[in-house]
């Protein structure tokens, strides 16, 4: 990748100040039943999400921490592969969605690509539950890539490659975020922050279950509700035509 090209992409910029959507697997039940009067407690829920989401470089406080912990610290503190980071560079990236309906459907094309890359016949693939979470973000230093989508297909591609270098170069000279281009949905907007104090507290927003319809249709069914309204999708079915890599 050239890195003038990509040093191209990061010129515009912008703040952020809006709400945001993630979905997270759904935590035991245990580590959600924290109880302050017992000292061991305490121990017993942070050994629960480690076994959820693996091991934390810190100490959780309290449920309130333990979901923080899940749905924010975690990425930033574990850097692990997405579009724009390969986890090999020492940076993590925190991502989310602009709309609810957008968050479904990077979820469940990550659900479908891990089930059929495992060779699991879509008949047998287990359903999952995932928990969508609503959260204010207020950042700067944030480059806007949704307009050079258009001009740049790799920027939505399936082959992470160009992204990751473009987001080393972010990580380099802005440490602020990515605003760009959904590939798994028509219109819809992602984000990825780099910095923790851009983001704010996260809110329940309901419960998902992801099934397998054939090889190319992922069932989202909505399991338990929060909040209700036009912006928090019940059911919804998303169709990918291409094979995983």
């Amino acid at each position: 990748m050239s890195e003038r090209v990509a040093l191209t992409l990061l010129r515009r910029l912008a703040a952020v100040k809006a709400t945001v959507w993630r979905m997270v697997p759904r935590l035991p039940k245990r580590a959600l039943l924290f109880d302050p009067g017992r000292p061991e407690a305490e121990a017993d829920t942070v050994l629960e999400v480690m076994r959820t989401i693996g091991p934390l470089p810190y100490v959780v406080s309290g449920v309130a921490g333990a979901v923080r912990d899940q749905i924010i610290r975690f990425p930033l503190a574990n850097p692990v592969p997405g579009r724009f980071n390969d986890g090999e560079n020492g940076f993590g990236l925190w991502y989310a969605a602009f709309q609810p309906r957008t968050a479904l459907a990077e979820s469940a094309w990550h659900y479908r690509r891990r089930k059929l890359l495992a060779g699991i016949d879509p008949e047998a693939a287990k359903p999952e539950i995932r928990l969508l979470w609503s959260i204010s973000v207020d950042g700067e230093l944030v480059a806007d890539l949704v307009s050079a989508a258009k001009r740049e297909g790799r920027l939505t591609a399936d082959d992470y490659g160009f992204c990751q270098g473009v987001g080393r170069l972010a990580e380099r000279y802005l440490r602020g975020g990515l605003r760009y281009q959904s590939a798994r949905t028509s219109g819809g907007r992602n984000l990825a922050l780099m910095r923790e104090r851009f983001i704010g507290e996260p809110r329940s927003e309901g419960e998902f279950s992801f099934a397998l319809a054939g090889r190319h249709e992922v069932d989202v069914v909505q399991m338990q509700a929060a909040r209700t309204g036009p912006d928090h999708p019940r059911e919804s079915k998303f169709r990918f035509r291409h094979e995983p890599a």
